[in-house]
């Protein structure tokens, strides 16, 4: 358990660490990301948006 916080720690302190939860808005999450990341927030939100039902 002690290795596994210190991981995360490790992580948190690099701006590495991401949370990873479950289900169907998190995937979509992971997904518009990328977009996001190179500037098409129109992409990111439509996925986000595709997901709100689920």
């Amino acid at each position: 358990m002690r290795e596994a916080a210190d991981e995360i720690l490790r992580q948190v302190g690099g701006g590495t660490f991401r949370y990873a939860a479950e289900g169907p808005f998190i995937r979509a999450v992971e997904e518009a990301r990328e977009p996001a990341r190179w500037g098409d927030g129109d992409a990111a939100r439509r996925i986000l948006r595709a997901a709100l039902p689920e």
